[in-house]
């Protein structure tokens, strides 16, 4: 067992990691976001801005999750919280000990 220092009583938001999978029907092949797995994590906002460019005036969300150490995390994942779906940027594996992740996610437009 690890020795990583972290309070559990942190992990209180529910989130779900997302894979890409592709899936068949009459009307041919399609990729679809499925489940991957499920936990509590701690959610802190890094950084939020609003950029304005081409008459346009977006909103930027990057965050760290953290969650319990999960082997098979990719960077092509997304994770959903009750708040919306993140990309995956980065991924760090808190010192090494395979105890806890911590992902930083940027916050992206439904329609991506």
């Amino acid at each position: 067992m690890s020795s990583v220092a972290f309070n559990p009583g942190r992990m209180r938001h529910p989130i779900k990691l997302l894979h890409q999978t592709t899936v068949s029907d009459v009307s041919g092949t399609s990729t679809v976001w499925s489940v991957f797995a499920s936990a509590y994590a701690s959610i802190e906002t890094v950084k939020a801005a609003d950029v304005v460019g081409a008459g346009q005036s977006v909103a930027l969300l990057y965050l760290n999750v953290t969650i319990r150490y999960q082997a098979g995390v990719t960077p092509a994942m997304r994770l959903r919280a009750l708040n919306g779906t993140y990309k995956i940027q980065a991924i760090e594996n808190v010192l090494e000990r395979n105890a806890l992740l911590v992902l930083t996610c940027e916050a992206f437009a439904l329609n991506e």
